[in-house]
């Protein structure tokens, strides 16, 4: 089965000085389907930008 398993996710950007991604823990199991939401600025794409690697054919 495959699935996609983050733990523990952390990210800052190069000229930022906190965190933008803090302790993220994530399992998506093969078939599932996800809903990513929540208010502008709060780290949506940037957490898309790190899964795409795991997902990118």
């Amino acid at each position: 089965m495959a699935q996609i398993t983050i733990e523990n996710l952390s990210f800052r950007y190069s000229l930022g000085n906190k965190n933008s991604l803090e302790k993220i823990n994530l399992r998506i199991n093969e078939g599932e389907f996800i809903i990513l939401c929540g208010k502008s600025g709060c780290g949506k794409t940037t957490l898309l930008r790190q899964l795409k690697p795991a997902i990118a054919p």
